[in-house]
This record gives structure tokens, sequence and C-alpha cells, in this order.
């Protein structure tokens, strides 16, 4: 059965109507979730002329939760138990598109305590955290810019909402330097992801979109990447591989400890593990001081550390 273009855009926009968004000559591309439906739950991105022509582009992109803890991650390969106990700190979530990173988030949440307060905040609703107490926020699109409502404002919401715990998927622009701010006032929770193309610039691209906050305009760029070194201590990095058999996996290849210092003005990274010979290994590096500290707060009992590496 063959659908007009007039008939997808009706579709379209009753998914996206009930998020305050719509598909017009206004606001040609459209992303948002699909609410109704075999297809409830995926993300939907919709590109109408001016922009697509002649005709509108519709993509739908299916998210498959398949990693519910730290478990389902080692068992599907995406990390090993060694890496795993290393994930009970303040991390940054980085890597290219569809390389894991909402499904990675989804599992972290699982080391998160049941009485704790959580608000996830997204462009577009793909998190499904596995937490009772959690609240989940998006952004408005709107032709008016007085009535959108960006990252920026849902972050700064949030902390006035009181949480214990604050996600922050797929960050874009000045929400960076407001979700660093929450790290620095007690949210000791706090996790982001974001877009980046290897392990070593991740921090480097967060100072970037913390740049477009203009409260940091006033700072130098020293006292910027201090603040962000003090703000997380780990660096996760997935990335999605072609197998030799032509299937694709989504693998973390790299874990890098964030030890707090800034050295001839670059945010001081140690890699923790990496991929050699297709298998995530530990490279023997001792952790910082700062970062062990954190693992006794985390319960890993320091007499122990050690078999953490094991």
């Amino acid at each position: 059965m063959q659908i007009s273009s007039g008939e997808v855009r009706e579709i379209v926009n009753r998914n996206a109507g009930a998020q305050g968004r719509a598909l017009n000559a206004s606001t040609p591309i459209l992303n948002a979730q699909m609410r109704y439906g075999a297809g409830a739950g995926s993300r939907i991105c919709a590109v109408v002329d001016p922009v697509c022509d002649p005709y509108l582009s519709v993509t739908i992109r299916i998210h498959r939760l398949v990693a519910r803890s730290f478990e389902d991650l080692v068992a599907l390969g995406t990390l090993t138990p060694a890496a795993a106990n290393w994930l009970r700190l303040l991390i940054v979530v980085a890597g290219g598109t569809s390389s894991g990173k909402t499904n990675f988030l989804n599992a972290i949440a699982c080391l998160m305590p049941e009485h704790l307060r959580v608000i996830v905040i997204e462009d577009t609703r793909e998190l499904d955290l596995a937490v009772s107490d959690k609240v989940y926020w998006s952004t408005v699109q709107h032709p008016d810019p007085t009535r959108c409502i960006t990252q920026r404002d849902l972050v700064k919401a949030a902390l006035r909402a009181r949480p214990d715990r604050i996600v922050l998927g797929e960050v874009r622009d000045g929400a960076a330097w407001d979700a660093i701010k929450a790290t620095n006032t007690g949210h000791q929770g706090t996790l982001l992801s974001l877009h980046a193309e290897d392990a070593e610039s991740v921090l480097l691209r967060l100072a970037q979109l913390c740049s477009e906050a203009p409260e940091t305009h006033n700072l130098s760029v020293k006292t910027l990447k201090e603040v962000i070194a003090s703000a997380f201590q780990i660096v996760v990095f997935l990335e999605r591989q072609r197998m030799p058999n032509g299937s694709y996996r989504r693998l973390v290849t790299q874990i890098n400890e964030v030890n707090g210092l800034v050295r001839d003005g670059v945010i001081n990274q140690k890699q923790l593990f990496r991929m050699e010979g297709g298998q995530l290994v530990w490279t023997k590096a001792w952790p910082h001081e700062r970062v062990r500290r954190r693992f006794i707060e985390s319960r890993v009992n320091d007499n122990n550390l050690r078999s953490v590496f094991q």
C-alpha cells in the first residue's frame, strides 16, 4: 500500500505533537520520538522542503535496549568484567553515532541506589533507566526562539528540583557547563554522554561545549580546563566496529582516568584499559589517589583494590 507524502507528514506530526513539535515550513527539520504504533519509542528524524527537495525524508531509528546492567554489557562483549568494576565513578561516556552510548548509560544507572531521585535530560527521549524514582525531561523546539526549551534550561531547572543524580544524554551545547557545575555542587552522580572522535579528544570537546555558555567567557582557558578536570574521574569511549563476518559490534575500546590535573594546557588523562588484539585489557596503570579515594567512597574495599583489575 502506498501512502502520500502528506499522509506521512500527518503521521509524523501526530507523533511529534505530543512533544510540542511540528514538521512544517517554519521548522523543516524535526527530531522527535515515535509515540504510537509498532515503532513507539523509536527516534524519528524528518526533513521537508525547503531543506529536502522535492520530497520529504523520514528516518526512524529503532532503539533496542539490550543492556540493562553491566552483566548484560559483559555478556554482549561490550566490555570485560575487570573494566566494569571501574565504572562506579563520575563518568563521561563518548563515542560516535550508534556506538552504544544510550545502552551504556542505561547500564550505569543500575549502580544507582534505589532511594535516589534521578532526572534524565535529553533532546529526544531514548534512555529508559532501571530505577524507580526518575523523571524524563526533553527539550522543546519552536519557530519562536522565546518558546524553545533548551538543554541548558532543563539542567538549570533540574538543579532547583533537588535531584540526587542528573543524567544528560547527548549534550550538545552550553548545558555541558551547567552539568559540570552540578558535579562541583554536590551532585556526585552526574553522568553525561557526547559525540567525540576518540578518547583523547573527549575533554577537549567538552571544553568547546562549555565555552558556548556565556558565563565561561570571563574564564581563562586554563581555569575552564581545571574545572572540567576536577568534575569527572573516568572517560569511557565506545566504537561501532565491523566484524570479519560483516556484522557490527558496539565495544568499549578505551577507558581513561582523569586525575584532575592540567599540564601544559592539556587535561591529564591516563589509559587504564585499551583495545589490544580485539580485547579490552588493563594497561597495568595504578590509579591516582583522587580516583582511588572515590573507589573507596563507592564501597570498593581499598585492601582488595588490586582485585578490581584482575
